[in-house]
């Protein structure tokens, strides 16, 4: 039997829960500024 769809699906010890949106997001964000910042100061602006 599957859990519902409205409710998350449990998960296991050492298995992280799924991110939001946000978070994921916020992350790739994180990574691209990083990936660019050899380049000098920069802002979420210059990089869009």
């Amino acid at each position: 039997m599957t859990a519902p769809l409205n409710e998350p699906r449990p998960t296991g010890p050492g298995r992280p829960q799924p991110d939001t949106q946000q978070g994921m997001r916020r992350r790739n964000l994180a990574r691209v500024l990083h990936t660019v910042s050899a380049e000098g100061p920069l802002s979420r602006a210059a990089v869009a």
